[in-house]
């Protein structure tokens, strides 16, 4: 009798530990953050893309991320940039963090790479310790299709216009029109049309060098340079190189551009013909230098807003 009540005392001692046993497993699982990394996709991206990206992390009791302790804006690597980065907390035990990452890395085949993993310092009670969230790997693509071989490629230069019959009075004609758009923009910015502070807006300063004259006294370079004075006002205005691949993101940030985002993939789609096409495309004639100052000056206009 003294046996089976020693067996009986014995089991239930097993089975005690056992339980406590699982309980202490089940405190360890819960007490660790749980993070999950989302991404739109994983492919398509090119040289100048934005890529977004959200971390969730779920907290346990008594854990917190210090925001003093997140990432900074910056270089990621060589080849990587984070451009921003927002956190909140939709509850209590839930940090969100949303960060943006610019690619500054050209390729000319279809190459996988990977961003970093995400270093984060969690604070339990007065214990800091690391938490990564997982690296995440993507396609990185070519700008330029890979099937067309190097000595195909062309980047324009300067163009000498084709002499015409009567282009001297043409480009006399040019050159007073323009000279008149010039006075006219003067008197405008004197009655406070433009800012009065600083230096004139990004897209204002541009359209006031298009209509120079001595801007246009240069037919064989003008469509050119117009181009790349453009690109630099939206540059400009983003505070950074915009990209075709970052022009949504660019409209998304500015949105008094966005009634001209067909003429904003226009210009790009004819940025890339003239500087990276592989054939002879357009040399910039009168109607294509005359369609960049319309666009430049409906794009100060939309800059200025309502008045």
């Amino acid at each position: 009798m003294i046996g089976n009540d020693r067996a009986v005392q014995l089991f239930r001692s097993s089975v005690w530990l056992v339980l406590v046993g699982l309980q202490v497993a089940c405190t360890e699982k819960t007490s660790s953050p749980v993070v999950a990394l989302e991404a739109r996709r994983d492919f398509g991206y090119t040289v100048g893309s934005l890529v977004d990206h959200r971390i969730v992390v779920d907290l346990p009791p008594n854990t917190s991320v210090d925001p003093k302790l997140l990432p900074s804006p910056g270089p990621v690597n060589d080849w990587l940039d984070l451009r921003t980065l927002h956190w909140s907390m939709p509850r209590d035990d839930r940090l969100q963090i949303d960060l943006t990452y610019l690619i500054l890395r050209g390729v000319k085949s279809p190459e996988p790479t990977a961003i970093p993993a995400l270093t984060l310092s969690v604070r339990h009670g007065d214990a800091i310790s690391e938490l990564h969230a997982p690296d995440w790997p993507f396609t990185l693509m070519p700008v330029i299709p890979p099937g067309i071989p190097d000595e195909k490629l062309e980047i324009r230069g300067m163009r000498s216009r084709p002499a015409a019959s009567g282009s001297g009075e043409q480009w006399a004609l040019a050159g007073s029109l323009f000279a008149a758009a010039a006075c006219a923009f003067l008197v405008a910015w004197r009655r406070g049309l433009f800012p009065s502070l600083g230096s004139p807006a990004p897209f204002t300063a541009a359209l006031r060098e298009l209509g120079h004259p001595s801007f246009a006294l240069n037919p064989a370079e003008r469509y050119t340079a117009a181009l790349k004075r453009i690109h630099r006002a939206i540059d400009q205005t983003a505070g950074s190189a915009v990209f075709p691949a970052s022009l949504a993101a660019f409209l998304d940030r500015h949105p008094a551009f966005t009634p001209l985002r067909a003429e904003f993939e226009q210009f790009f789609r004819a940025s890339q013909r003239h500087f990276f096409a592989t054939t002879d495309g357009d040399r910039g004639g009168d109607a294509e230098w005359q369609a960049l100052v319309d666009f430049c000056r409906r794009c100060a206009r939309a800059e200025r807003g309502p008045r």
